[in-house]
Protein backbone atom coordinates (compact mmCIF):
# COMPACT_ATOMS: atom_id res chain seq x y z
CA UNK A 1 0.00 0.00 0.00
CA UNK A 2 2.67 2.46 0.85
CA UNK A 3 4.08 2.42 -2.77
CA UNK A 4 0.30 3.20 -4.24
CA UNK A 5 0.54 6.59 -1.87
CA UNK A 6 3.82 7.05 -3.08
CA UNK A 7 2.91 7.53 -6.55
CA UNK A 8 -0.04 8.94 -5.72
CA UNK A 9 2.19 11.66 -3.79
CA UNK A 10 4.81 12.12 -6.43
CA UNK A 11 2.06 12.43 -9.29
CA UNK A 12 -0.12 15.26 -6.82
CA UNK A 13 3.40 16.82 -6.71
CA UNK A 14 3.89 16.74 -10.13
CA UNK A 15 0.01 17.80 -10.61
CA UNK A 16 0.65 20.98 -8.27
CA UNK A 17 4.12 22.14 -10.00
CA UNK A 18 2.22 21.80 -12.97
CA UNK A 19 -0.29 24.47 -11.88
CA UNK A 20 2.02 26.43 -10.85
CA UNK A 21 4.26 26.87 -13.74
CA UNK A 22 1.15 27.89 -15.66
CA UNK A 23 0.30 30.21 -13.88
CA UNK A 24 3.89 31.95 -13.10
CA UNK A 25 4.34 31.57 -16.97
CA UNK A 26 0.81 33.33 -17.44
CA UNK A 27 2.45 36.14 -15.22
CA UNK A 28 5.34 36.45 -17.27
CA UNK A 29 3.40 36.81 -20.63
CA UNK A 30 1.28 39.49 -19.08
CA UNK A 31 4.11 41.49 -18.64
CA UNK A 32 4.43 44.38 -21.24
CA UNK A 33 7.43 43.61 -23.70
CA UNK A 34 8.70 47.26 -22.87
CA UNK A 35 9.11 46.30 -19.43
CA UNK A 36 10.67 42.64 -20.08
CA UNK A 37 13.49 43.78 -21.68
CA UNK A 38 14.65 46.99 -20.38
CA UNK A 39 14.98 48.18 -16.62
CA UNK A 40 13.03 50.81 -15.13
CA UNK A 41 13.70 53.12 -13.10
CA UNK A 42 10.06 54.44 -11.77
CA UNK A 43 8.05 52.74 -8.89
CA UNK A 44 6.11 51.49 -11.66
CA UNK A 45 9.00 50.20 -13.35
CA UNK A 46 10.54 48.65 -10.21
CA UNK A 47 7.29 46.56 -9.24
CA UNK A 48 7.03 45.34 -12.70
CA UNK A 49 10.63 44.15 -12.38
CA UNK A 50 9.91 42.73 -8.82
CA UNK A 51 6.68 40.63 -10.49
CA UNK A 52 8.53 39.55 -13.34
CA UNK A 53 11.44 38.21 -11.00
CA UNK A 54 8.94 36.78 -8.41
CA UNK A 55 7.35 34.99 -11.60
CA UNK A 56 11.09 33.64 -12.66
CA UNK A 57 11.81 32.53 -9.04
CA UNK A 58 8.60 30.42 -8.98
CA UNK A 59 9.33 28.59 -12.02
CA UNK A 60 12.80 27.20 -10.70
CA UNK A 61 11.19 26.62 -7.75
CA UNK A 62 8.08 24.31 -9.64
CA UNK A 63 10.64 22.79 -11.53
CA UNK A 64 12.52 21.76 -8.23
CA UNK A 65 9.25 20.84 -6.99
CA UNK A 66 8.17 18.66 -10.33
CA UNK A 67 11.52 17.09 -10.18
CA UNK A 68 11.13 16.16 -6.77
CA UNK A 69 7.85 14.51 -7.96
CA UNK A 70 9.35 12.45 -10.69
CA UNK A 71 12.02 11.27 -8.31
CA UNK A 72 9.42 10.20 -5.89
CA UNK A 73 7.11 8.15 -8.66
CA UNK A 74 11.38 6.73 -9.84
CA UNK A 75 11.79 5.77 -6.09
CA UNK A 76 8.00 3.79 -5.67
CA UNK A 77 8.55 2.23 -9.16
CA UNK A 78 11.79 0.86 -8.32
CA UNK A 79 10.96 -0.75 -5.04
CA UNK A 80 8.02 -2.23 -6.79
CA UNK A 81 9.96 -3.79 -9.12
CA UNK A 82 12.35 -5.11 -6.48
CA UNK A 83 9.43 -6.57 -4.13
CA UNK A 84 8.32 -8.14 -7.79
CA UNK A 85 11.77 -9.84 -8.39
CA UNK A 86 12.20 -10.67 -4.51
CA UNK A 87 8.83 -12.51 -4.59
CA UNK A 88 9.17 -14.07 -8.18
Amino acid sequence: MSTISAQGAGSQALYQANQQLNKSAQQIARQPLAQQSLPETSESGTATSQSLNTSLIELAEEKIYALSGVKVIQSADEMLGALIDVSA
